[in-house]
Formats: structure tokens, C-alpha cells, sequence
């Protein structure tokens, strides 16, 4: 997470179990939210599985949620403005992934942004 945002982030279990941030860092505040949510999600799917969850099935999550993300500022902003102002860190890194094929290849998934 802190090499996406770019930031410290305290890992805290209140920001893991209730989506708490202690001291709200202007503009990453609700990709942070976004990536925590991911995680559990992704966590929640496998608790009882014989594999963990591995990075990149929390990427593709995140990735999820940014495509509903974006749908939604279409739908209620007719704008994407918002959505590339909140998820831009997160696409900067894809990019710095090789343009993202990496996680693209994995997981046989296409992410248009």
C-alpha cells in the first residue's frame, strides 16, 4: 500500500478490521479506503481455502472496484474527473508495472482506464 500511495501508512488493526485512518492524508484517503476494502474482500473469499490470497488477487480486486468506481462517477457525475483525481496513484503504479501486463497476464484479465 505505502508503495502505491507513496505515503506511511500506520498499519493499524482499526484500519484493517473497521476501515478507521488515523491521520487522513489529503487525496489518498479514499484510495486507501478502496484498497483496505479489497483486502478483505480478498481475504474474506479465501479464509477457509487451503491457499492464502497473493498480491496479485488484491490487485485484480482493486481493480474491480476501481472499474465500479469509475461506472459510478460516469453515472452520477457524467464525468470521470473525480475517479482519475482518487485512483491516480493506483494507475501511476500499474504503468510502473510494465504498463500492468504483468498482473494482466496473471490473472487473464483486461483493465481499461
Amino acid at each position: 500500500m505505502q508503495k502505491i500511495l507513496k505515503t506511511n501508512i500506520p498499519f493499524k488493526p482499526e484500519l484493517f478490521l473497521l476501515g478507521i485512518i488515523e491521520n487522513k492524508v489529503e487525496g489518498v484517503n479514499v484510495l486507501l479506503q478502496n484498497m483496505v476494502t479489497a483486502a478483505r474482500i480478498v481475504y474474506a473469499q479465501k479464509w477457509n481455502g487451503d491457499k492464502i490470497p497473493t498480491v496479485g488477487d488484491w490487485l485484480v480486486k482493486i481493480m474491480e472496484l476501481a472499474e465500479m468506481d469509475k461506472l459510478t462517477n460516469l453515472l452520477r457525475n457524467k464525468t470521470v474527473d473525480r475517479f482519475y483525481r482518487n485512483w491516480k496513484p493506483f494507475i501511476d503504479f500499474l504503468q510502473e508495472l510494465d504498463n500492468g501486463l504483468v498482473i494482466r497476464e496473471r490473472h487473464s484479465k483486461k483493465v481499461s482506464y
